[in-house]
């Protein structure tokens, strides 16, 4: 079962071997003919490697990293005026605007200089303050909805300064009853906000943090970053229809409040508006008929956009809606209060309500089994789950955030497993793999975690970057790779089941707040950026057959 796209991997692979080599003759011949390459390095000649290079023009960037003797090549641009700009760590950050056609060559030489505010992430702001009670309720309070980035561009401010700046937040993105909460909890950490980011407080040294890992893999990777209609734009997440190659993209703020098309091929958005007034539009999959399935939080609704008669349409749901996976069947699954169905042919809903275990019953690592219930209880003890993901036959797997557990769903029998995580709190993403492993996000334990199919055993990972926000999680059915956002970190993430190693690709900025992903049909990673930002990371070192595994959707019904 795929996550986030119902697909198999299918079609005769000479056929597909063909039909690669012509669209890659097809692709040589329409692309640019702008070759731009040169060598970034100090001011005193040392070659930088790993030093980020970004060609933007219009609403796209192009970026690539140097080798080990600082040279980079950006290849397959179009002639035209491009801002191109060159950073790496520790060093100040240079743009050159040039008008590019044919082979350029533009080299730069770099001054070291120290920049916490734009060259640190979030996961190195938060690592280099001490652990307390106060600095773990900020980072985990604020990173409900964005990272400390939005911290870092605020930072000198006094208290009452601070006041004025968290008491408008969420206007854009949130109802009434989230705005207030969320407020709420930002005023009450004012004084917190002013000890760590106020005027008096000092900055982290470079000596002080821990220098971000260029592996050699990273070298080899492009970035390309796509920019919505409107800059004021808020994406939450996406997903890919490698058949028809498209990417969807939700659109959450009031003002857009719609779903976003980009054409893979004409690199063209397009938007589609829902009709309810702010429906928060937060998660979307792509069905096997092809229609794109949406979760309206704030509707209580499910949305549905047919690419193939522009029709946009909402559908009542039972239970608030959070993120969205669908099953063999067709039947769309939803987290939220419990976990839903909706059945798109009849327009009806099904809620299980998951009893939450009493606080001590499961030690770590360990399960209960209990019975998802018809109908709330009385006493609202119930678990709210995150995410969702259908695994084999009947069962849907689910991320509950608080108090930390996985739990597995037979939605024939209504019987749930759920599984204690160690040192979890906030949980987030979740996949299953095509031999029946559970991955998840333990996110504020800053962790990959694993349910073994077979054994049940609860493994946990510790990605390279100590205060990684791993968030959404998907699988590459054809290599076995796990694909990561790293919403704290501003990386996607990679992980070799069978090596058990984790590769980091840095974004092209420090501030990045990537979330649910995809992956299209020559394996590429796309993602979001929440600053209207939609992106794809073409690792460059995908094996040769990826090449001819075509996906397409699964059409049993």
């Amino acid at each position: 079962m795929l996550k986030r796209i119902s697909a198999l991997l299918a079609i005769s692979i000479l056929g597909l071997t063909l039909y690669f080599q012509f669209a890659r003759l097809a692709a040589a011949k329409s692309a640019g003919d702008v070759t731009l390459s040169g060598t970034v390095k100090s001011d005193d000649g040392k070659a930088l490697r790993g030093a980020v290079v970004t060609a933007a023009s219009g609403n796209k960037t192009i970026s690539r990293f140097t080798d080990a003797s600082g040279r980079y090549t950006i290849p397959g641009l179009t002639p035209g005026g491009y801002n191109v700009s060159a950073t790496a760590w520790g060093y100040e950050r240079k743009v050159d605007t040039k008008d590019l056609s044919g082979k350029v060559e533009l080299s730069f030489a770099l001054a070291q200089q120290w920049q916490p505010a734009r060259q640190l992430s979030s996961a190195q702001w938060y690592a280099s303050f001490p652990v307390n009670a106060d600095t773990t309720k900020l980072e985990f309070q604020c990173m409900g909805c964005h990272n400390a980035s939005n911290l870092v561009r605020h930072r000198g401010s006094a208290a009452d300064q601070w006041q004025s700046i968290v008491t408008p937040m969420g206007t854009d993105v949130l109802n009434d009853g989230e705005m207030a909460a969320a407020r709420k909890n930002a005023l009450e950490n004012v004084s917190i906000l002013t000890k760590y980011f106020g005027p008096n407080a000092s900055a982290p040294s470079k000596d002080h943090v821990v220098a971000p890992e260029i592996s050699d893999a990273v070298l080899r990777a492009t970035f390309r970053e796509y920019s919505t209609p409107q800059a004021s734009t808020y994406v939450h997440s996406l997903t890919v229809d490698p058949v028809a190659e498209q990417v969807y993209f939700t659109e959450i703020d009031r003002a857009t409040n719609g779903i976003g098309q980009l054409d893979i091929k004409s690199e063209k958005i397009t938007e589609h508006r829902f009709s309810s007034d702010f429906s928060q539009p937060h998660n979307a999959v792509v069905t096997p008929d092809g229609k794109v399935w949406v979760s309206l939080n704030n509707a209580h609704q499910v949305g549905m956009y047919d690419p193939k008669t522009g029709q946009v349409a909402e559908y009542p749901a039972v239970a608030v809606g959070h993120t969205i996976d669908v099953d063999w069947k067709g039947v769309i699954w939803e987290s939220g209060p419990g976990a839903f169905k909706f059945d798109p042919r009849t327009k009806q809903s099904k809620q299980y309500f998951l009893p939450k275990p009493p606080d001590g019953t499961v030690a770590p690592g360990k399960y209960i089994d209990i019975m998802a219930l018809s109908a709330a209880p009385a006493s609202g003890e119930v678990c709210g789950t995150y995410d969702l993901a259908v695994g084999k036959g009947n069962d849907v797997w689910f991320t509950c955030p608080n108090p930390g557990y996985v739990g597995r769903l037979d939605s024939e029998t209504s019987k749930i497993r759920m599984f204690r995580i160690p040192n979890a709190g906030a949980m987030k993403g979740i996949i299953v793999d095509p031999s029946g492993n559970v991955w998840f996000s333990s996110f504020s334990d800053h962790k990959l975690g694993r349910i073994d199919a077979k054994t049940e055993e609860v493994k946990l990972y510790q990605p390279p970057t100590a205060h990684a926000g791993l968030y959404g999680i998907l699988v590459d059915r054809n290599t076995g790779l796990l694909w990561m956002s790293d919403y704290e970190g501003s990386h996607i993430t990679r992980f070799n089941p069978k090596t058990e190693e984790f590769t980091e690709y840095p974004l092209p900025r420090n501030d990045g707040m990537p979330r649910f992903m995809g992956q299209d049909a020559e394996g590429r990673i796309w993602y979001t950026e929440w600053r209207g930002k939609i992106g794809v990371l073409d690792p460059g070192d995908l094996p040769a057959d990826h090449q001819v595994a075509k996906i397409v959707r699964d059409t049993r019904q």
